[in-house]
């Protein structure tokens, strides 16, 4: 059944008009060099973090695990402290409970990088659970605590137990 003004079958010649011409497919498969901060930038970078209040705290130890581990930001923001094992440099990303690329379980070390970074993120770990007496089942890195306080209105109340 054929409508009027409508082909029934497309032709090369149809099909050839929205393919790229050789110039456009090499443009846009060309490999580019994206720029990306030394190791000296980022360690300058970490050197100038403050390290005061619960949220630099935890903004700096948040850095310093990117720079020991280079894991994905959503298996990062979904660790507990039961996955980590500071003082040995261990994680353990179980696919059950953690957000990994392909519901992978991964096991993995810290990189040999910077002692500072590891010695940053032990404090971290330190400061949840001897400060604020977070359990292995609390968020590595958790949220802010939004809500209400009488006559402050919305604001922070300090560090959530979730991620």
């Amino acid at each position: 059944m054929s409508r009027d003004g409508f082909k029934r079958v497309l032709t090369y010649p149809d099909v050839e008009y929205f393919n790229n011409t050789l110039k456009a497919g090499r443009v846009a498969h060309a490999l580019r060099a994206i720029p990306y901060p030394s190791m000296q930038n980022a360690a300058h970078a970490f050197q100038a973090m403050p390290f005061e209040s619960a949220f630099d705290k935890r903004d700096k130890a948040f850095f310093a695990f990117f720079m020991l581990m280079g894991a994905q930001d959503g298996a990062v923001t979904s660790l507990k402290l039961k996955h980590v094992n500071a003082e040995l440099g261990h994680v353990f990303q179980d696919a059950r409970e953690v957000n990994t690329k392909n519901a992978k379980t991964i096991m993995c070390q810290f990189f040999p990088v910077d002692e500072v970074y590891r010695e940053c993120f032990k404090a971290w770990v330190r400061f949840l659970q001897d400060e604020k007496f977070f359990g292995p089942e609390d968020a590595l890195f958790p949220k802010a605590d939004m809500g209400y306080v009488p006559g402050r209105g919305l604001c922070n109340r300090g560090l959530a137990r979730a991620g």
